[in-house]
């Protein structure tokens, strides 16, 4: 390939240009539009074996799995690969994994999800590690879906995060060879329909249970695995000592409330009213569900809004934070003569001692568990891929969004123009000076979500995902000007 220097290019930047984006059509690279999972020949197993602590009554009454929708291998596999396939958006970019993530406990690391347009949710993603218990079985922040089976579809159907109708899921499924015979072998027949859709992803989001952690070991054997620290929270974390009241909130070893949903003072007036919303009932308002804490150190942000950062903000919060409102449920009042919310006057090793022990109820087996992993193909940005690991690493995404940032001021498509004859980068500052040989892109405003002029880290993987899912690879000079095509661009020869 013939190098054309850029202007305000270093020599280290020119190979890094190159490196990151080799522009031309390689013939190794074939167009994958309808990608097809990958799983193993023989059916993993998702019934859970429970430990002898999660058997109890209390936390069996906890269990929202209804009678009709048992976890089996069969369902909860489809339930799997629905989950992670990106046809259950409208443009085919957003899956349900895109927004709970397995390294995050099921949760998004984001405040905000970014929906399949660039639009960001209302709420925070919450964790779906062992979603199966909660006593009230309802689901949202809100509780406004019945139950999980209720719930797993309206995201799909929400026109900021998925975008598609179910009548046009059901045909789009319908049209992949594969998903005949995972329906058939969860349902008894290849027949598509939105209900056997819910209760498989149903099925595969209860059977993410968190059973193997650090806290789990130590119930029997009286948590004599634990820190001396760890024993402090543990103790603090349960009332045995101290003012706190945690455990009132998240009761029983799966850490999830009992039958209330709670208000837990995080302002006065609510922003964001919660069930209020929902029913328009006053003593509504400020009402939230409570997940439960498994995982809970792999979930940040924290609270439906995603306010708090990190644990230690939120033990923070809960001792000197909480907002006398005047739905505060009863552990965070103070406690007589005194009046308000209540303060818990942690020291500095109390406060370290509640954050030590809610990590230890991280289950880094789960995460890391193949049973819950993405099956469909890994993404090879072929051109960016800097280290060929298959993947693009968040220092490889930052070295792009600089590249471009610093060289032209912003990423933004249609300040750039595809040159015939390749320059290293594959771009040309298009200075309005078009000629035969630059072919001026459209506009990609899907990319610049946030309208400021520059493609962030979020924005540009967003981007990366959707060219790699719709031809296999995002290389530039494979892509030329379309106005007619949803994205600005189509395939190129």
């Amino acid at each position: 390939m013939r190098k054309i220097g850029l202007p305000g290019l270093t020599s280290y930047r020119r190979g890094l240009a190159a490196a990151l984006i080799i522009i031309g059509v390689r013939g190794d690279l074939h167009a994958q539009t309808s990608p097809v999972p990958t799983l193993p020949a023989q059916l993993a197993n998702y019934t859970a074996v429970l430990p002898p602590h999660f058997l109890v009554p209390a936390v069996a009454q906890q269990d929202n799995t209804p009678a009709d929708n048992p976890v089996t291998d069969a369902g909860a596999t489809l339930g799997k690969v629905l989950f992670y396939d990106k046809r259950l958006s409208d443009n085919q970019t957003v899956s349900c994994g895109s927004c709970h993530r397995q390294e995050s406990g099921f949760s998004d690391p984001r405040r905000f999800s970014i929906g399949l347009a660039g639009g960001l949710t209302d709420r925070n993603s919450m964790g779906l590690t062992n979603a199966r218990w909660y006593q009230r079985r309802a689901f949202f922040w809100d509780e406004r879906a019945a139950t999980l089976e209720v719930q797993v579809l309206q995201p799909i159907q929400n026109t900021v995060e998925m975008g598609l109708s179910l009548p046009t899921l059901v045909s789009r499924l319908s049209a992949e060879p594969f998903y005949a015979n995972l329906f058939t072998a969860a349902f008894g027949s290849p027949t598509i329909t939105s209900d056997r859709i819910s209760r498989a992803l149903a099925q595969f989001v209860r059977s993410l249970v968190s059973t193997r952690t650090k806290y789990d070991v130590g119930v029997g054997v009286n948590f004599s695995n634990f820190t001396p620290e760890e024993n402090l929270g543990r103790r603090l974390f349960n009332g045995e000592t101290g003012a706190a009241t945690c455990a009132q909130c998240h009761g029983t070893d799966n850490f999830s409330p009992g039958p209330r949903i709670n208000n837990n003072g995080l302002e006065n007036p609510y922003v964001d009213k919660g069930v209020g919303a929902i029913s328009g009932r006053p003593q509504d308002e400020g009402l939230f569900k409570v997940p439960s804490l498994r995982n809970v150190a792999l979930s940040a942000p924290y609270m439906h809004d995603g306010r708090f950062a990190t644990l230690e903000e939120v033990v923070e919060f809960y001792n000197s934070g909480v907002v006398a409102h005047p739905n505060l449920s009863p552990p965070l009042r103070a406690r007589p003569p005194a009046q308000g919310a209540l303060r818990l006057n942690l020291t500095a090793a109390e406060k370290a001692a509640l954050v030590a022990f809610m990590k230890t109820l991280t289950d880094t087996a789960l995460v890391a568990d193949e049973r819950f992993a993405d099956p469909f193909p890994k993404i090879n940005f072929h051109d960016a891929d800097l280290n060929r690991d298959g993947r693009i690493s968040l220092g490889e995404l930052t070295r792009l969004i600089d590249l471009f940032n610093t060289c032209y001021g912003s990423v933004r498509t249609g300040s750039y123009a595809v040159a015939t004859e390749a320059n290293e980068d594959g771009f040309v500052v298009d200075r309005g000076r078009s000629t035969d040989s630059v072919v001026i892109l459209t506009r990609y405003h899907a990319a610049d979500s946030n309208r400021n002029g520059k493609i962030d880290l979020t924005e540009l993987s967003r981007v990366m995902e959707f060219y790699n899912y719709r031809s296999n690879t995002i290389r530039t000079g494979a892509y030329h000007a379309s106005s007619g095509t949803e994205d600005g661009f189509a395939p190129g020869p």
